[in-house]
């Protein structure tokens, strides 16, 4: 027993010293590629204002463009940071826990990558409905724009009223895709948790 005690623990310990090396690593690789992304994008976006001139910096205003370029880089570097860890992280830990489970129990690691696949298509299909739906919120954004700026227009021609049930009908097609993509994202949540609970249980 006291040999099985320190086995543990000095596989704990191990694991213990591995998890600090590989955070203080990602942090590392981490925070010097998003140094040379945010680099490489200031300056191309610096070179296209350049490349478009002194009336396009009038028309957008200088300060906007300065904003963007200082801190709108900024909270790209910040975004870009937490992908590369969350990938790096999703990308290496799945791995070292099958590896760890097909080592103590090989018929349950073989479970856990047989759900593998379709996990990964139901994060597919969550995915390709989102983009949609951010599609169709650009398109009922941009109407919407445009119909303010056309309002009075609108009201000058007579049709201002008429317009009215468009943008009604064009809002619940809108609710009703946006509902529908929760109900998918809620059951694709479901069927993640289930499978997982399946395949840990087996």
């Amino acid at each position: 027993n006291f040999d099985n005690v320190v086995r543990d623990s000095v596989l704990f310990l191990i694991g213990f010293i591995f998890r600090i090396v590989f955070l203080h690593l990602q942090q590392y690789f981490t925070e010097n590629h998003a140094i040379k992304f945010e680099t490489e994008l200031r300056r191309k976006l610096l070179q296209s204002y350049f490349d478009l001139g002194p009336d396009f910096s009038s028309r957008e205003g200088s300060g906007k463009l300065v904003t963007l370029a200082i801190d709108g880089i900024g909270k790209v570097k910040q975004y870009f940071e937490l992908n590369v860890s969350k990938q790096i992280r999703g990308a290496i830990i799945p791995t070292l826990v099958v590896i760890f489970i097909f080592y103590t129990d090989y018929v349950s690691a073989l479970m856990i990558i047989s759900v593998i696949p379709v996990m990964i298509l139901l994060g597919i299909n969550a995915r390709d409905m989102a983009n949609r739906q951010y599609k169709k919120y650009r398109a009922l954004s941009n109407n919407f724009i445009d119909t303010i700026r056309g309002v009075e227009t609108l009201k000058f021609l007579g049709v201002s009223k008429n317009y009215l049930p468009i943008m009604e009908t064009k809002n619940k097609e809108y609710r009703q895709s946006t509902m529908k993509t929760l109900s998918v994202a809620f059951l694709n949540s479901f069927a993640l948790d289930f499978l997982t609970t399946i395949a840990i249980a087996l």
